[in-house]
């Protein structure tokens, strides 16, 4: 746990870069954006030893490749296997069915591959 300080330094970064993300579902900006505002202690750790990871994919470039669509079929698969699934399969296998913008998620990239934590 780290003490935050309400004016200035960590806590006016993260609330400068919330702005600049693009959130999906939109409404996740205000809530992120409140919590940030507002609490005065802030648990610094890597969140997936407890918690469930975020289902980005980065390809060889770095460029990331995520959606609603993605999300979705994840936690479908989440919710039926576990979050373990994470770890235990391949990208191809999480992403297989996955369904983004009407059509089925088709990774051009061999090198796909799920970002841990």
């Amino acid at each position: 746990m780290v003490r935050v300080p309400r004016q200035g330094g960590a806590r006016q970064a993260a609330l400068d870069a919330i702005g600049k993300v693009q959130w999906v579902p939109a409404w996740g900006e205000a809530r992120i954006r409140s919590a940030v505002e507002s609490r005065p202690d802030w648990c610094i750790s890597r969140q997936r030893s407890w918690g469930v990871p975020l289902p980005a994919f980065f390809d060889a470039r770095k460029q990331a490749y995520l959606d609603a669509g993605v999300v979705r079929g994840i936690a479908d698969k989440f919710e039926e296997h576990g979050s373990n699934l994470w770890f235990d399969a391949a990208p191809a296998q999480l992403l297989a069915g996955v369904k983004t913008a009407g059509r089925l998620a088709r990774p051009r990239n061999a090198h796909l591959r799920p970002r841990h934590a």
